[in-house]
């Protein structure tokens, strides 16, 4: 895990990149508005739909030897390689679904049932993809299942309390690269490297769903078994979920159709413009990096454009925390707590729980909405983030989760709506 310089896009570039999005700051149902929930799914890249229409259109198979046929399973290669460069995968397979949620499950139940060992460690920050699907196939597997606790400080999950629940006994290693709801970012690298000399062979599996959109991610590097993104959380479309697997998860016993190659866990036909619209995803991270001297490789493009986005990312990230000028930060705001951010706060994806004082989450969101910000609540009633919240005594929080596409403007909106609200009269 590397930390990354803040450093924002000029305003000249931003206007261009911001260009290349649908709805960017205004949508058709609610007018103008800043959009801050790019955790619950992200703007749309216009380029990953402007073909849908004529891709869903033909008839014609991707496995065909016609003309159409081939130009469609070219798309889908292009797709699946594209999906290779952008996670650093040089061999092992990648695992279509419809749903990130859905290649968790079906990872990790491979794993947990195949592989011997008499227990699964994972952690407290978990989605409840990974969470439940450990649980789910431990017991099926009657083996034990180990959970790492929270750090209520950052809203991480520290290294001692992983390597603390692995022995040699270990089939598997459930992680979250990022939490959707703290923002706080494992390092996944270390992570991988000390469980392997307790448990040389212990299988990892990464949900890398929040990270992946955030920053450079190299599973050859890392180390791990398995990593699962989702394209809708990065400028995509909705529908459509994708695992890497490494040589040996490939190999392990899994739903196939018979005479197929027995490392390939593709099923069924593809969907070409999933993997057309996954080509354009990357073809916009790899054009920021032309735009920064990248050189002619579209692995060093892709590093280079995810890098800019990650530099302008955790330059919004200190503005909303610290301010600028003459607008205070959230950490300055009086009525404006900032859970799981230390004084001196590690690395993290741009999110932000937050609460202002005198109101529940639901009724902060309310206000957001009529001041022209859409933000989200996360709380403790919903599967999605009881666990979490619960183990920070919270009833709910505010999620705050720009992305790069947004502006030093929008954030300063943001920050003014808020210490507007937290200067109104208490019930």
């Amino acid at each position: 895990m590397k930390d990354v310089k803040p450093e924002a896009f000029s305003a000249e570039f931003l206007a261009k990149l911001r260009e290349r999005f649908w709805f960017v700051d205004q949508d058709p149902i609610t007018g103008r508005r800043v959009f801050f929930e790019n955790a619950g799914g992200s703007l749309r890249l216009k380029a990953v739909t402007e073909q849908d229409q004529l891709i869903i259109s033909l008839p014609d198979s991707a496995s065909r030897p016609n003309k159409t046929a081939r130009w469609l399973g070219e798309m889908v290669e292009q797709g699946k390689a594209d999906f290779r460069l952008l996670v650093g995968a040089k061999t092992g397979d990648i695992v279509p679904s419809l749903t990130a949620s859905q290649a968790i499950f079906q990872i990790a139940g491979t794993i947990i049932t195949n592989v011997p060992g008499t227990n699964v460690v994972t952690t407290r920050l978990e989605h409840p993809a990974s969470y439940d699907s450990v649980h789910y196939y431990a017991g099926k597997a009657g083996k034990e299942v180990r959970v790492a606790g929270l750090n209520k400080a950052d809203g991480g999950v520290d290294l001692a309390e992983i390597l603390a629940r692995i022995d040699r006994n270990t089939s598997m290693l459930s992680v979250i690269y990022a939490s959707n709801l703290t923002g706080a970012v494992l390092d996944i690298q270390t992570i991988a490297h000390e469980a392997r000399k307790i448990n040389p062979d212990i299988y990892i599996l990464v949900d890398a769903v929040q990270h992946v959109p955030h920053a450079a991610v190299d599973v050859d590097e890392l180390g791990v078994d398995g990593l699962v993104a989702a394209p809708y959380k990065m400028f995509g479309k909705r529908g459509f979920g994708l695992g890497y697997i490494s040589d040996r998860v490939a190999r392990l016993p899994h739903e196939e159709v018979y005479g197929k190659t027995k490392d390939r866990w593709a099923v069924g036909s593809a969907d070409p413009s999933a993997y057309h619209s996954l080509s354009r995803i990357v073809d916009y991270i790899a054009w920021i990096g032309t735009q920064f001297g990248a050189g002619d490789s579209r692995r060093d493009r892709i590093l280079t454009g995810m890098a800019k986005i990650s530099g302008h990312e955790q330059f919004l990230l200190q503005r909303l925390l610290y301010g600028g000028g003459t607008r205070p930060g959230l950490k300055k705001i009086a009525g404006v707590s900032v859970h799981c951010v230390p004084d001196s706060p590690t690395h993290r994806d741009l999110i932000l729980a937050i609460n202002i004082a005198g109101q529940d989450a639901p009724a902060s969101v309310k206000k957001y909405q009529e001041k022209g910000i859409t933000v989200f609540e996360r709380l403790a009633t919903s599967s999605f983030s009881q666990r979490i919240l619960q183990d920070l005594g919270l009833p709910g929080i505010v999620r705050v989760s720009p992305m790069h596409f947004n502006t030093i403007e929008e954030v300063d909106l943001f920050l003014a709506a808020t210490e507007e609200m937290a200067s109104e009269p208490k019930q």
